[in-house]
């Protein structure tokens, strides 16, 4: 059974850093015999491929060798990976500078830019224009660290993203090179708790309900702004097919005014607009409370029969909607409620 494992990373000197797999023996259990962490279990298949690789450069070093630990460039790959990283820098500052036609000349014309909203953008044209709105919105790189090249003719760095008014936001960047190009960016919350408020602020503006209720704990524990209150995954999708019949509209904004992050999880608020079909239109703040919890994420084969899996994910455990300002007599004022 797999207990853990340890990703290997670039060390600053251009060395790589070691990596570690705990395999242990554990008494079967009749509820779980697999217990896997959603982000473990890619990174454990990486490790593993990487160790295998490893243990061929092994075989073939002849007794007393030392092995060389020190990272080699693919026969495929061009540049330096200094120059590589002024590329990217530039590219990136041209961008934030409101010139998005000299920073796509950086880019393959078939270039993929993957966004931390998971959209998916294709071609300079695409491309260019999504920048040049993001930066009109204000959107800007507050801080960042170097570019670090995780595998061949792949790069990677963190940033601090900011939007006036708006939580700050940290992001994973990988950009892919093919040749003297860039042909992939992939842009992805560093937070995994971050990840999933994304997506039920999506699910929500999309009316798509079960995408939302997936993002939900079992347990889940909902307040409405008028007081209404309804616990269990279940409940919830009857739920929310009735507030959609009473609600003309509720849409909410994808960027979260506040973002915190502990070891137990994370919460997000956002602010949302209410309006019933009886006229009443209400302004709140959603609050979103994900935390860490082992839940059942498939089954597997595992000596001739069937077993459970089971691994660590990330679901909201509690959402609140808070009223702020309610539409009386044609004007905007606080709410009773109003916490």
């Amino acid at each position: 059974e797999i207990m853990g494992a340890q990703r290997t990373t670039p060390a600053t000197d251009g060395c790589t850093s070691g990596c570690f797999a705990f395999l242990t023996p554990r008494r079967p259990s009749r509820r779980c015999d697999v217990l896997v962490d959603e982000e473990a279990s890619t990174e454990f298949a990486r490790t593993m491929s990487g160790l295998s690789s490893l243990a061929s450069v092994v075989s073939s070093l002849a007794p007393g060798v030392d092995m060389p630990f020190r990272r080699e460039t693919s026969s495929g790959s061009t540049g330096s990976s200094a120059s590589r990283a002024q590329e990217l820098d530039r590219c990136f500052e041209l961008f934030q500078d409101g010139d998005p036609a000299a920073a796509c000349e950086l880019l393959a014309p078939d270039c993929a830019w993957h966004t931390m909203y998971e959209d998916k953008l294709e071609g300079r044209a695409a491309i260019g224009r999504w920048h040049a709105k993001e930066v009109a919105a204000g959107r800007k790189v507050e801080r960042e660290t170097e570019w670090v090249e995780v595998e061949p003719d792949v790069y990677q760095r963190e940033i601090h993203v900011a939007v006036p008014r708006r939580a700050t936001h940290e992001v994973v960047q990988r950009a892919t090179f093919d040749g003297e190009l860039i042909k992939e960016v992939v842009c992805e919350p560093k937070h995994p708790a971050l990840r999933v408020a994304l997506r039920f602020a999506r699910a929500q503006s999309a009316d798509d309900d079960e995408a939302a209720v997936e993002e939900l704990s079992d347990d889940v524990g909902w307040k409405a702004w008028d007081g209404l209150e309804v616990r269990g995954k279940q409940r919830m999708r009857k739920f929310l097919r009735e507030q959609r019949a009473r609600e003309v509209t509720c849409p909410g904004e994808s960027e979260f005014q506040a973002a915190r992050y502990t070891k137990h999880g994370a919460h997000f608020e956002r602010l949302v607009f209410i309006e019933r079909v009886d006229g009443i239109k209400v302004r709140g703040r959603q609050r979103l409370y994900v935390r860490s919890e082992v839940s059942h994420v498939g089954s597997a084969t595992a000596g001739g029969r069937q077993r459970r899996c089971f691994g660590v994910v990330r679901k909201i455990a509690k959402v609140e909607v808070l009223p702020i300002e309610e539409m009386i007599n044609g004007r905007w004022r606080v709410a009773a409620s109003h916490p």
